[in-house]
């Protein structure tokens, strides 16, 4: 069984974006324009469910604290961000050399494998800090997300977005301990399989939101999520020009 995680909304959105599907275009910094109605969303979406009635895919929070949920042989595949390895090596130590790293399943045929994005990370600095610590702060941001020094430093099992990282033949031959192969080469080709054609709602929290009160519960045997979907087609359009965006 495989598991769509319901901690956040990027985990459903991610797979209407390898699908091709694009629910939303947002135009500027004022105008937004929905297609949640599309063809494809709804494919997808409908999809999705019928694995959920299926009994070949779930939907419920991945997270335990800091750690997946406990290993109790319910799930054998996590469709997740790359950065879920060193997660899911900490989280089952046991079990090294059991789990493979592969590219997503394809929407259409197989040689048309496209992937998206599941979170990630930043660095900020407080604009409380004085401005000569602030210039300090930042040349070292720069340095740590940039240097190939920096890079070096890291331990196994993450991933950088540098092309140093990515062209480095010496990073994407080294065979992880954990998964008994090349991640790093899965990794890059999952990379450069990014599905580019995206817009994020400038109103993620109300999404998310959304996410959890509606399309959630429906994410169950015989649940009626693609209502849900339709039902966002009117309901987020609304709120946006209560936001005062252009809804085109």
């Amino acid at each position: 069984m495989g598991i769509i995680d319901t901690t956040d909304v990027q985990h459903y959105l991610s797979f209407l974006r390898m699908a091709h599907g694009k629910p939303w275009t947002v135009t500027g910094t004022d105008s937004i324009s929905f297609q949640l109605t599309d063809p494809v969303i709804q494919k997808t979406a409908r999809f999705i469910q019928r694995c959920i009635d299926d009994g070949v895919l779930k939907a419920e929070p991945i997270w335990e604290g800091r750690y997946a949920l406990p290993e109790d042989g319910t799930f054998a595949t996590f469709i997740y961000a790359n950065w879920f390895g060193k997660i899911l090596a900490s989280s089952y130590p046991a079990s090294a050399g059991k789990w493979r790293v592969t590219l997503p399943p394809s929407f259409g045929t197989p040689d048309d494998v496209c992937t998206a994005e599941i979170g990630g990370s930043v660095l900020t600095i407080s604009a409380r800090t004085s401005r000569k610590r602030q210039r300090a702060a930042l040349q070292f941001a720069h340095w740590f997300q940039t240097n190939p020094e920096s890079v070096d430093l890291r331990p196994l099992g993450g991933f950088s977005a540098t092309r140093y990282f990515q062209s480095n033949p010496k990073i994407l031959s080294i065979v992880d301990p954990y998964f008994d192969q090349r991640i790093y080469e899965v990794y890059v080709k999952s990379a450069n399989l990014l599905n580019h054609d995206w817009d994020n709602l400038p109103f993620a929290t109300h999404l998310n939101t959304a996410y959890h009160d509606s399309l959630v519960p429906s994410l169950v045997p015989g649940g009626n999520s693609l209502d849900v979907i339709s039902q966002w087609a009117i309901e987020l359009p609304e709120y946006a020009e209560s936001q005062g965006f252009t809804v085109e």
